[in-house]
């Protein structure tokens, strides 16, 4: 009997990530696979995500020897690790820290040495994301180092190896979509799953039609939606090497996001879907009008000119199909060479094309269901959870967990405000660990200060009864190096973060 869900919150102000790779520990640590001299002054990180495992109780009795091995009654010797970090974008918009909107590598290095001590060299270990389709893969693959860890570690006899999942990228410019490459490689393969009624899209299928996912043609992704008198469709495509793998591990970042409030496990698993088209991100038009793209207003001017803005886009962009992205794409590169500067001037800060836009002929901030009214796309996270806990690689179901999960959310450096792609970076030192992806996204959103309730992903997934993510009737028991933080959270012992303006009205700022 389960008597708890434990989760671990480390926190160390003074935590910073290393710079260079291969992101050795700063002391050979007895369990250490390596020779002694593969160690790098000063990277405390591999230490502090080490602590979070000993805190979680992994393998306790053998802690402190060589033979401490803390996934190993999660996965064999022969085993699979998939480890799924949040690598969304190569770039931060204003210039800040990259490393508030993705997972430093520093504390993925940990992960794959102890997964390498419990699956060995015959094991395999990946580490694999699918970005936003407009990030440059090269681009954060250098700024991650990744090409010489992986090379590092493959030298060490580590069977390890890092990759793309996406099979659709593509090239943006001026906020307008002007190449798409269709990838057929052993990394973007992908199982097509039909969730049918047991899909949180179910409560709102009367208003798929209004479905919207990354592309402008919104058929795309009404097609793997569907809604008729007999039954209901809903398709997404999960990645086969995470359906292959035995233990995923996820290493989600703290931070806000414009959609769902927070991007913390259950957002995390976005990624594992290979075509971001099977995942829609919201209903077009307001809740009055079965949308959720933006919220419900008295001014019929601004009810006008947001539905010339949807027409526009379903018509031109949506329906001509090149033709129509090569006008928009011309009409953009001029229309911010003449306004860029006096918009971004008045808006305060540097703005992305697609903000600008809205901002100009929609007359408002809100777009593209960038608030907390949006009651689209945290159903879809939890229904990619689904299929990564109970998925089979071909393409059917099973009542029991087919594979094993544990996390560690990256907030060494989180983010607050304009998440996820541009938020504000809060070096705060926090790792948060657990087995169970709803307990450890509840107490990471104490931390930062918001309520769980209020947090829709999270809210749902307590009362899953079939493909369960956690045991809501179990309570949750916070193991901490920071005793406001143990048992839990204590009112006014989280960090404050900013939400979303989308959310702010919403969330505010206060557990």
């Amino acid at each position: 009997m389960i008597q708890e869900r434990r989760v671990t919150a480390f926190r160390d102000p003074t935590l910073v990530y290393p710079q260079q790779s291969p992101f050795d520990p700063d002391c050979p640590f007895p369990e250490y696979p390596f020779a002694c001299a593969h160690v790098e002054a000063g990277n405390r990180v591999y230490g502090a995500v080490r602590e979070v495992l000993r805190l979680a109780g992994l393998d306790a009795a053998r802690f402190g020897t060589p033979e401490w091995n803390p996934l190993r009654d999660l996965v064999g010797v022969g085993g699979t690790v998939l480890i799924k970090p949040n690598w969304v974008r190569h770039y931060h918009l204003l210039g800040q820290d990259l490393f508030s909107i993705i997972t430093h590598p520093a504390v993925l290095r940990p992960l794959i040495d102890f997964a390498f001590k419990a699956v060995g060299p015959t094991g395999r270990i990946w580490v694999m994301d699918a970005p936003q389709y407009d990030t440059d893969f090269s681009k954060l693959w250098d700024a991650c180092q990744l090409g010489h860890l992986e090379s590092t570690l493959q030298a060490r006899g580590v069977p390890v190896r890092m990759g793309d999942l996406r099979s659709l990228i593509v090239h943006v410019d001026n906020g307008v979509v002007t190449k798409r490459i269709r990838r057929n490689v052993w990394e973007s393969e992908g199982v097509e799953f039909d969730l049918a009624e047991d899909s949180e899209l179910v409560e709102i299928g009367t208003t798929l039609p209004h479905l919207f996912g990354s592309d402008y043609d919104r058929r795309t992704t009404t097609s793997f939606h569907t809604h008729t008198a007999v039954r209901q469709r809903h398709c997404y495509r999960i990645s086969r090497r995470v359906l292959e793998a035995d233990l995923v591990l996820s290493v989600p970042k703290l931070k806000t996001h414009k959609k769902t409030g927070v991007t913390l496990n259950i957002k995390n698993m976005i990624g594992i879907n290979t075509d971001k088209n099977y995942i829609p991100h919201y209903r077009v038009g307001s809740p009055s009008r079965g949308g959720d793209e933006f919220p419900d207003t008295d001014s019929r001017v601004q009810r006008l000119r947001r539905q010339l803005v949807r027409h526009a886009i379903d018509g031109v962009l949506g329906r001509l199909g090149r033709p129509g992205e090569r006008m928009v794409h011309a009409f953009m590169t001029m229309w911010l060479a003449l306004n860029r500067r006096r918009l971004e001037r008045n808006a305060g800060s540097k703005l992305e094309p697609v903000d600008i836009f809205y901002r100009s002929f929609q007359g408002d901030r809100f777009r593209t269901g960038n608030w907390w009214g949006n009651d689209t796309c945290w159903r879809c996270a939890l229904d990619i959870n689904k299929l990564l806990l109970y998925g089979r690689a071909d393409g059917g179901l099973t009542v029991e967990r087919v594979r094993r999960y544990f996390s560690v959310i990256d907030g060494i450096v989180g983010g607050d405000e304009d998440g996820p792609m541009a938020p504000t970076p809060r070096r705060e030192g926090v790792l948060v660990g657990g087995f169970d992806p709803v307990a450890v996204d509840m107490v990471a959103t104490r931390i930062m200060g918001f309520s769980p309730d209020l947090i829709r992903d999270q809210r749902r997934g307590e009362r899953l009864t079939r493909y369960a993510l956690t045991r809501g009737d179990v309570p949750v028991r916070v193991y901490s190096n920071c005793p406001t933080w143990q048992p839990d959270v204590r009112p006014g012992a989280d960090l404050g973060f900013r939400p979303h303006y989308g959310w702010a009205t919403y969330l505010g700022n206060a557990v």
